[in-house]
């Protein structure tokens, strides 16, 4: 029975490795390179009047806790769990509420249906009164209806325009850098380079997300791994301090310091989350 089982034990583990590491290029593609611009955002309006260590500090903690929160909690720990048929993203979890309810404009409602998400099966006894009365709101006011589908259909037009112009300021701003070392370089070959990488990297998508898993996966083993070797020499060097962002307290000290501008700045922190949903989707 053993030698029987070592096999298909065997291929288990080869298939999730296999998995595991064609994830780096697909999970870490917008998450690690998000952070990227988000101080310079931050910090680009009335905040600038602000850049102390403990500013640094709150901004940074903003980013720690909002990677924690939005990218762990939430997507990894909940949403992923909410996968119709294996498929993600705005539009897979619409159509779990148009199987299992009449919350769509189509009467597209089953009942056990073999081939669903993990909520399937969750037994209808098991509802709760607030779920039902939003059913049933749902399925009386179809205007209520429509208005879910012009939200599903905003997400959805948000998570596209993210993945046009989140790529687009990495690579600008990555092939930018080149500046540091060529103060004179004129502006139109960065830009005519960042259009050349990103046209490269757009053609690359029709070829799917294994594909393009299993390609983007040695980058950013090797981005992540600089990024990580870099990060540890600047703290051990430079500041060991920093790891004290980890406390929230440095959140609440941040808004004590500034006041509205603090408030107006965090759009910039939500730049270190805007790969969360293309993340969700294309797991």
């Amino acid at each position: 029975m053993d030698i029987a089982a070592s096999p298909s034990r065997l291929e288990f583990y080869k298939s999730t490795l296999c998995l595991a590491y064609q994830s780096l290029g697909v999970v870490y593609g917008d998450l690690s390179t998000s952070p990227i611009y988000v101080y310079k955002s931050t910090f680009s309006g009335r905040l600038r009047l602000f850049e102390e260590d403990h500013e640094i500090l709150g901004v940074l903690s903003l980013i720690i806790w909002t990677l924690t929160l939005i990218s762990l909690c939430k997507y990894v720990i909940f949403v992923l769990s909410a996968d119709d048929k294996g498929e993600g993203g705005t539009f897979a979890l619409y159509a779990l509420l148009c199987r299992h309810s009449s919350m769509g404009l189509l009467h597209t409602f089953q009942v056990g249906h073999p081939h669903g998400s993990l909520y399937d099966d969750v037994n209808s006894s098991g509802e709760n009164k607030s779920s039902l009365a939003i059913k049933a709101f749902f399925e009386k006011h179809q205007s209520s209806r429509v208005l879910l589908l012009l939200v599903v259909l905003l997400g959805t037009s948000m998570v596209i325009g993210d993945g046009i112009l989140t790529p687009t300021m990495s690579v600008l701003s990555a092939v930018s850098g080149l500046k540091i070392k060529v103060p004179h370089l004129n502006e139109y070959y960065t830009v005519s380079t960042a259009c050349i990488i990103l046209m490269i990297l757009f053609s690359l998508q029709h070829y799917g997300t294994r594909s393009v898993g299993f390609l983007f996966a040695p980058i950013m083993v090797a981005w992540l791994l600089c990024l990580a070797g870099v990060g540890l020499y600047n703290v051990v060097h430079w500041n060991p301090q920093v790891i004290r962002a980890v406390s929230p307290y440095y959140i609440y000290n941040f808004f004590q310091i500034t006041g509205k501008a603090g408030w107006s700045s965090l759009g910039g922190v939500v730049l270190s989350i805007t790969g969360a949903e293309a993340m969700f989707a294309d797991l």
